[in-house]
């Protein structure tokens, strides 16, 4: 419900104060003297250098909802992505969004530029932004792209034909993906049948916006098959990560900067596409500066 009420336009600000307990505000945090000394801290976090600023705005003459826009999604095997504004705003190629929905009555390119500057009020505009950076940086990869409401997960494929671009990731922590000997689901409710729980190393990708500065955040983690069983592998889990600090956590996070980008090159930005082609609407870039951001303690 609050992830709706982000959205609303036109609040009162006695109203949303109530609702809400947290607020974005501006701070002064002093920088570091110059030739401050102490330790520098890496973070997980890309530069974003630029982000799509056009997508298609479209209209129905039937109103679509979003289990209509996730079976699309789904159809299409990823390559029609949607969020709903005033219209339902989508990025992929205007046939295969012909061939999805027949009662299209208007296909416009929509400017999002006004709208970027503040992505922690529009949590519908971030996740579009999300999934489309997940596909573009799992493109030609043996990915395996998830979006979910928590957020946009690229997960080792072991299904894959070739698997020699997870060497990075394999040097780190192994074989990246297997089942767990002898471990199945509980039976519940919704899911009645036992099932084999399988897993794979995974890597969630968020955008956020620091002092007027976008960012790419990787996550590393384990992704568990099926969802429902990661209760039961918790014990796995742990083992599994339990030893991902300091030069363990830095290889790791290298890895997946080199599988995502492409690249071990860390001089120049790299540029991604969420499709092989298309105009500036139907298919979202990105542009990602190779090199982490880094912090030190202020004095």
């Amino acid at each position: 419900m609050l992830r709706l009420w982000r959205n609303v336009e036109g609040k009162s600000p006695e109203l949303d104060a109530k609702v809400r307990r947290t607020q974005v505000a501006r701070v002064a945090v002093p920088l570091p003297r110059v030739g401050a000394s102490g330790p520098l801290v890496r973070l997980n976090a890309l530069p974003l250098l630029s982000l799509p600023k056009n997508c298609q705005a479209l209209t129905f003459r039937k109103p679509k909802e979003w289990k209509d826009l996730r079976t699309a999604t789904y159809n299409t095997e990823g390559n029609l992505i949607f969020t709903k504004a005033d219209k339902v705003w989508c990025w992929g190629g205007k046939e295969l969004l012909a061939d999805e929905f027949s009662d299209v009555t208007s296909n416009e390119d929509f400017d999002l530029s006004a709208k970027l500057g503040n992505l922690d009020e529009n949590t519908l505009l971030k996740a579009f932004l999300q999934e489309a950076l997940a596909r573009a940086l799992g493109r030609g990869k043996p990915l395996i792209v998830k979006t979910e409401r928590s957020g946009s997960y690229l997960i080792a494929d072991r299904h894959c034909d070739s698997r020699v671009q997870l060497d990075p990731l394999r040097k780190v922590v192994g074989t990246p993906f297997g089942e767990i000997a002898g471990l199945f689901t509980l039976p519940t409710e919704q899911h009645p049948d036992p099932h084999k729980i399988s897993w794979a190393e995974s890597v969630r990708v968020s955008i956020e916006i620091k002092d007027q500065k976008s960012w790419v955040l990787l996550a590393p983690n384990v992704w568990i098959w099926p969802r429902w069983g990661r209760n039961t592998a918790e014990d796995f889990l742990d083992k599994r990560r339990g030893d991902r600090f300091n030069a363990k956590y830095n290889g790791l996070l290298d890895a997946w900067i080199s599988i995502l980008l492409g690249t071990d090159d860390r001089t120049k930005p790299v540029r991604l596409a969420a499709f092989e082609k298309g105009s500036e609407a139907e298919n979202p870039s990105f542009e990602i500066g190779p090199r982490t951001g880094y912090t030190r303690r202020a004095a």
